[in-house]
């Protein structure tokens, strides 16, 4: 798998498992809108950052 689908995927996934319980309370008290409201919002700084990194892994090796 190319590293920009790999970094994409673990962007996407990794504020599941850094910010899981805020995303899950979103999700309880107000309901679907404000729980990926707070999943989109975290994705925004791990996306990019997952991309730099993963980018940065493939340019040196």
């Amino acid at each position: 798998m190319e590293w920009y689908w790999v970094a994409l995927i673990v962007g996407f996934v990794a504020p599941l498992i850094i910010r899981g319980r805020e995303i899950l309370v979103g999700f309880q008290e107000g309901g679907p809108l404000v729980g990926f409201g707070t999943w989109f919002g975290a994705s925004l700084l791990t996306v990019p950052v997952m991309l730099l990194f993963m980018w940065l892994g493939s340019w040196l090796l």
